[in-house]
């Protein structure tokens, strides 16, 4: 029974050995590692010396560069994998893969399904010609936790991630950078740092949306730089800011924002939603809004942020196009809404929606010099029929005709009926289900 058990766990140790690391642990990832760089030195992507299978990476095979050290792995010309894992958590040192556009050739790595980065990802050019450095996930997500750096190198070049984006870690840019991929769920819980050139954004496909509950860093020092978010959904969600500020572009988006944004901000053809129904936008710089662009506020309590949607900009505030005036259906409007405050201010909505919401009131735009107020004209709100427990006496023959907020008609029941010679009197009372 001794030998029998003995031979067991000798055959066990044999099997787990390839999934043991030297340090007595698994190390990450192993068992999807289908060739992975050997050893902490520097070298090319096309030397096989460097892979565990002393080849090259097809494109059907699973990459791992997660051996623990700091050293450069260099790519050029174009590479693809099945996926990549680039760095370990735990480890001390910090691998980068540099895709490494040259004089006459442009730099492309595909990964089918997938690319999860805890290590540094570098995309430059060298030599003599502008060429560009791409990286492509086709399928999956590229999962940052640790550092993308798109740099210019000598001569700029094109950059561009092909992928949908998780970024958790950093991604800075300096150099003008696309973001693209069709169909995007694109997140940022980490930093993207706009330091130069331009991000783009890029949307399309079905419900493609960018949402950031991290910083997005625009700088305006010493060159104004810019981010343009294009087409889809964009959401700046609390915690989330935007700050350096650079420009913000909002190109035909549909815009959630809550928090703050330290950056000037163009609408441009953009649906713009302050809060998260209803809330309060933020804006240190300027906000312009082109004949395309539309602001839609939302009107459903007395305060500022809990009930209603506000915009305060520092800065100049530039107007045209749309305001759209959304009012809850079960909220009466009364007294004045501030959606807007400015530092100054230029121009008018030139279409105003909504001013209307029944009930006799109208919405009338008092337009100042540093407040842009809603004020309603017509009757109060607590006015018979509105108030719940009013009465009203009415002779038998008199016909008692109500209508309520928005037009709808009231529900009423008589009370009581009192005879006085050949008249009769009838009370009728608001029932409570009409409310």
């Amino acid at each position: 029974m001794r030998t029998r058990a003995f031979q067991f766990a000798l055959l066990l140790a044999i099997l787990l050995t390839p999934f043991t690391s030297l340090s007595g642990g698994p190390p990450a990832h192993a068992e999807i590692c289908d060739v992975s760089w050997k050893d902490p030195v520097s070298g090319n992507w096309t030397e096989a010396s460097k892979w565990s299978t002393n080849a090259v990476p097809t494109n059907a095979q699973n990459v791992c560069i997660i051996v623990d050290g700091t050293y450069t792995v260099t790519l050029t010309g174009s590479q693809a994998a099945n996926s990549v894992m680039l760095g370990a958590a735990g480890n001390s040192g910090t691998p980068t893969l540099w895709i490494r556009s040259g004089s006459w050739l442009e730099s492309r790595l595909n990964a089918a399904n997938g690319f999860t980065n805890a290590g540094t990802i570098r995309m430059e050019s060298v030599g003599a010609y502008p060429y560009s450095a791409i990286l492509t996930v086709n399928a999956g997500t590229l999962l940052n936790t640790g550092t993308i750096n798109i740099n210019y190198g000598n001569y700029g070049g094109g950059r561009e991630i092909q992928a949908q984006v998780d970024n958790r870690g950093a991604i800075n840019v300096g150099i003008d950078t696309a973001i693209t991929k069709a169909s995007a769920q694109h997140t940022n819980s980490g930093t993207i740092n706009v330091s130069g050139g331009s991000l783009y954004v890029n949307q399309s496909g079905t419900n493609p949306s960018f949402t950031n509950i991290g910083i997005i860093s625009v700088a305006s020092s010493p060159t104004v730089r810019s981010l343009h978010v294009n087409n889809g959904t964009f959401r700046n969600t609390s915690p989330g800011t935007i700050t350096g500020g650079g420009t913000v572009n909002l190109n035909n988006v549909t815009f959630f924002g809550t928090g703050s944004i330290a950056a000037n901000v163009n609408n441009n053809g953009s649906q713009v939603n302050p809060g998260a129904s209803p809330g309060i936008l933020n804006i240190t710089g300027n906000y312009v809004q082109n004949s395309y662009g539309t602001l839609n506020v939302e009107l459903a309590g007395a305060a500022p942020g809990t009930g209603y949607d506000q915009v305060n900009v520092s800065g100049n505030a530039n107007l045209a196009g749309t305001l759209n005036v959304a009012v809850a259906p079960t909220y009466c409007v009364e007294g004045g809404y501030t959606i807007m405050t400015y530092g100054s201010r230029i121009g008018d909505f030139a279409t105003k929606i909504g001013l209307s919401p029944g009930g006799g009131r109208v919405l009338v735009p008092n337009v100042g010099p540093t407040t842009y107020v809603l004020s309603v004209s017509g009757p109060t709100c607590n006015q018979p029929p509105l108030a719940s427990g009013d009465t009203y006496n009415v002779n038998e023959d008199t016909l008692l005709t109500v209508a309520a907020p928005g037009g709808a008609w009231q529900r009423y029941r008589p009370q009581r009926q009192r005879d006085y010679g050949r008249a009769r009197e009838r009370s009728f009372q608001r029932h409570p289900d009409a409310e």
